[in-house]
């Protein structure tokens, strides 16, 4: 089983991720949050940087499909939703784009299947079917302060867990960045500022 790809960020389009690994370019699909966040990175780095992404392969008897995640913990959520009958490769990446795994414990805790309804290719049955069978398998993951998602602090750390750096160290090099700066940065800048910091403590 393919536990993670790491290699050259080639191309980022269409919810797909290539990756350039040992001479051998893989496809990896990804959740809308991944493909933004190195989407960004690809942008504004002159040369194609090196990234790390946990990937789950999903072998049918027609055709083999690569996944890639920004960690094991999404990787996981991934897997718990393809656990779900009726719920697909495509449309557990939907929930994944849309929803975050706390806000999917959120739903669940409240029987709060329209906010299931609220992603798109998820109707009211198919939501219905997700709160009841996530419910007594989830167990909340305690949140730790940090960026709101979609920001470009939350986007720089999740470019920083993609060239290989641990989340928690990532948060914190981007948590001291911000503060140390006079005016926002976006997150270019960011990630630019924390690997200087970090190479800089090396």
């Amino acid at each position: 089983m393919i536990e993670a790809v790491r290699g050259k960020l080639i191309s980022v389009e269409d919810g797909r991720v290539v990756v350039e690994a040992g001479g051998v370019s893989l496809s990896l699909q990804a959740p809308a949050g991944v493909c933004a966040a190195l989407g960004r990175l690809q942008l504004n780095l002159a040369d194609s940087p090196e990234v790390r992404l946990s990937a789950h392969l999903l072998v049918r008897p027609d055709s083999w499909q690569l996944f890639g995640f920004r960690d094991a913990g999404e990787r996981d959520v991934f897997r718990v939703l393809l656990g779900i009958p009726g719920i697909g490769p495509r449309l557990a990446l939907s929930l994944l784009s849309h929803l975050t795994w706390d806000q999917m414990c959120e739903a669940v805790a409240a029987n709060d299947a329209q906010r299931f309804q609220s992603v798109p290719g998820i109707g009211k049955r198919t939501a219905a079917r997700i709160v009841v069978e996530l419910s007594g398998k989830i167990e909340r993951r305690e949140v730790i302060g940090g960026p709101p998602p979609g920001s470009p602090q939350a986007d720089a750390v999740d470019a920083l867990v993609a060239l290989g750096v641990g989340r928690a160290e990532a948060a914190a090099l981007v948590r001291a960045e911000a503060v140390a700066s006079d005016v926002p940065l976006e997150t270019a800048a960011l990630v630019a500022s924390a690997l200087r910091r970090r190479t800089a403590a090396d």
